[in-house]
């Protein structure tokens, strides 16, 4: 009953040598589209390649507990950013989450897709603070997030979409983990950016050495009408609604810049393939030895498809 639903998060855990994933998984709630609710799910893998979807016995679904989900599935549910904290000192707190929440009385009180808190001392088992803690940012923000403990300013940062939904990079900041900074733009579309390169979906980023390389996602369009209409013609490029990577990179972790002359680094495939569609970038690629790992989800399927 599940469809993989995009988002992933890998990390690399130096202190046991596992590989951890934790993937969206989606169920539709009805044939119209965008109907939908999205759980969590969790995998390990010893080498990064072969993986292991453990029996965690830990979320019911359709009567069962059989199965790997972490946390159970809810509208909206979807751009869950998972990541360990280097700096924690509360172990219950070592695994920190953001992820977004549609419930009926948030969408009575007219707010959309916030973004909410939880943490976890191993990763598994997940706790929610109540509500008076959770939205922590009530503004909201759609498809993934990426959230991060930043050495450089000492801080925790995540990446956000402008409001309303616009689709542009922003970033907030927290010492905490709880209370956030309002979202400034850190990336956004300019003169040099053609027509149909104009729609910024989100943007991931690791550290390097002295500088801070981000993953752009680039969804190309024309007109602002499709995209709120989401419908494929059969007269439009190849190209159109396909998404794609450019490389960003920052000296400080605040002020961004353009790289690789706004060429992809990550390119969609032949048509037919398993990544025609969509390539979107990971949540946060890693080094280990002298190489940089980098995990990305690959889509046959346009976006509005």
């Amino acid at each position: 009953d599940w469809q993989f639903g995009g988002y992933t998060n890998v990390m690399h855990d130096a202190d046991d040598g596992l590989f951890k994933m934790w993937y969206n998984v989606r169920r539709p709630l009805s044939e119209q589209r965008g109907e939908d609710a999205d759980g969590l799910a969790y995998a390990f893998s010893e080498d990064g390649i072969n993986w292991q979807t453990p029996v965690i016995n830990l979320v019911e679904d359709n009567g069962s507990t059989d199965n790997n989900l972490v946390f159970p599935f809810f509208r909206w549910g979807a751009g869950n950013s998972v990541f360990k904290d280097p700096v924690e000192t509360d172990s219950a707190k070592r695994y920190k989450m953001l992820f977004m929440l549609q419930s009926e009385s948030m969408r009575f009180a007219g707010i959309c897709q916030p973004v909410c808190v939880a943490y976890s001392a191993d990763g598994i088992y997940w706790n929610v603070p109540p509500g008076w803690l959770n939205p922590v940012i009530p503004e909201g923000t759609d498809t993934q997030i990426v959230a991060y403990w930043e050495p450089k300013i000492r801080r925790y940062v995540v990446y956000l979409r402008g409001r309303p939904n616009v689709r542009i990079i922003c970033m907030a900041e927290s010492e905490d983990f709880e209370s956030w900074t309002p979202r400034q733009t850190i990336v956004e579309p300019d003169e040099q950016d053609p027509p149909h390169d104009r729609e910024f979906y989100g943007m991931s980023s690791m550290l390097y050495r002295d500088m801070r390389i981000g993953f752009l996602s680039i969804f190309h369009t024309l007109n602002e009408g499709w995209i709120a209409a989401n419908q494929i013609e059969p007269w439009m490029p190849e190209w159109m609604n396909q998404m794609d990577v450019q490389l960003t990179y920052s000296h400080d972790g605040r002020t961004w810049h353009r790289a690789g002359n706004r060429e992809p680094v990550l390119v969609c495939g032949d048509s037919g393939a398993y990544d025609s569609g969509s390539v979107l970038p990971p949540n946060a690629p890693f080094i280990i030895d002298d190489e940089i790992w980098i995990y990305h989800h690959g889509s046959n399927r346009l976006h509005g498809e």
